[in-house]
């Protein structure tokens, strides 16, 4: 069976973590600043820092942006739901916004339009690799939260995605593009926000942060990024071939960025369901995508709503429906609107309809034709 994730980790990997072990340096230490340091120089950042929790660190962004309780903070309804919940925590307001049909990523027009009424923050996040219209939410002048989990090496046509934040967040499970075996990181955008954010650090303690055996495999890591995306985009090659002469679309890439491969994601003509089943049967493990989305969450919510109510309509409900009123769908809810998940028709078809499946550079060539071959026959 092809897993849908498999950490990219070698022996030399393993031999950094055990020079941690013998060096009896397992805390929070030099190779957790060392790989924190190496991200930044990547992207152009400072420092920042690792958390053991991906929750924590955005926290962490949040609290160092220095928002006033009650602030608009945008987010795409597809970002992961640790945003929206750690978001309500602190006493902020999210504003939910729909998404662009073909790639997912959050729809920047009608972000621009809600600008006037006092967004003063945005989350951008980069959902499988896709890369938002990072020109237009930028003009909007307010701080800006890169969420890079599924996006790191791509690129906005001008410069890597996160190397422009205010903050920028990464996670680091066993399912991203690198991994230190979990946790996240920060990292600050200039010299104010890495002061910002080493002030809320040591408020905290510190097994709150990312243990030197842990980040040692970031390090090693990180040398191989290059070639891990270069892997990426040429198994994502020969999986566009074979999904292109059926009735299934694969999400694409718009404008002049170049997105990165973290999965390959098919918007199904059928049922997400059967894929997913016929896909198994031919050893391949397939997901469906936007789990732990903020909209996934709201759906289950409602599910459960209706479930303890039995599904009674209520009175307005049912004079409305007598009456054949049209429904009025906006693309945008704040949470003291209790949004509800049709009020984002194109989110939600994706998180209906969109199936992925695996792409991770340890794949040998004979699993990515088995891949190959299973999304060239989907039912």
């Amino acid at each position: 069976m092809i897993p849908f994730s498999r950490p990219s980790i070698k022996r030399r990997d393993m031999d950094a973590v055990l020079s941690c072990m013998v060096e009896d340096t397992l805390g929070p230490g030099e190779r957790t600043r060392a790989f924190c340091a190496a991200l930044g120089e990547y992207l152009g950042m400072q420092e920042g820092g690792a958390f053991r929790e991906y929750r924590r660190a955005v926290r962490a962004a949040f609290l160092s942006l220095e928002l006033a309780p009650g602030s608009k903070l945008a987010l795409s309804v597809l970002a992961p739901r640790a945003y929206y919940e750690v978001a309500l925590e602190l006493g902020l307001s999210p504003v939910l916004f729909d998404v662009e049909p073909g790639s997912g990523v959050i729809d920047s027009g009608a972000l621009e339009q809600a600008q006037p009424e006092g967004i003063t923050a945005v989350v951008l996040d980069h959902p499988l690799g896709f890369v938002p219209d990072h020109e237009a939410v930028y003009a909007l002048g307010v701080p800006v939260i890169e969420d890079i989990s599924h996006a790191l090496g791509a690129h906005d046509g001008t410069r890597l995605v996160g190397s422009g934040a205010r903050f920028t967040v990464m996670a680091l499970e066993t399912d991203c593009i690198i991994t230190t075996g979990g946790g996240a990181v920060v990292l600050p955008g200039g010299r104010r926000e890495r002061t910002a954010l080493r002030t809320h650090i040591t408020e905290l303690d510190a097994d709150t942060m990312l243990p030197d055996m842990n980040a040692a495999l970031g390090l090693t890591q990180m040398k191989e990024l290059p070639r891990f995306i270069e892997r990426r985009m040429e198994i994502s090659a020969y999986f566009q071939k074979a999904i292109a002469p059926g009735a299934h679309k694969s999400l694409r890439q718009s404008g002049d960025a170049e997105n990165l491969c973290y999965a390959f994601a098919v918007v199904l003509e059928t049922g997400v369901a059967a894929v997913i089943e016929y896909a198994k049967k031919n050893k391949v493990v397939t997901q469906a995508a936007f789990g732990d989305s903020i909209l996934a969450q709201l759906i289950r919510g409602q599910a459960a709503a209706e479930q303890a109510a039995d599904a009674i309509p209520t009175a307005a409900e049912q004079a409305a429906e007598n009456a054949g009123a049209a429904e009025q769908v906006p693309s945008r809810a704040t949470a003291h609107e209790a949004p509800h998940p049709g009020s984002f028709p194109v989110a939600r078809d994706l998180v209906r309809r969109c199936v992925l499946f695996p792409i991770y550079p340890t794949l040998s060539r004979q699993e990515v034709e088995t891949v190959t071959r299973v999304l060239s026959t989907l039912p």
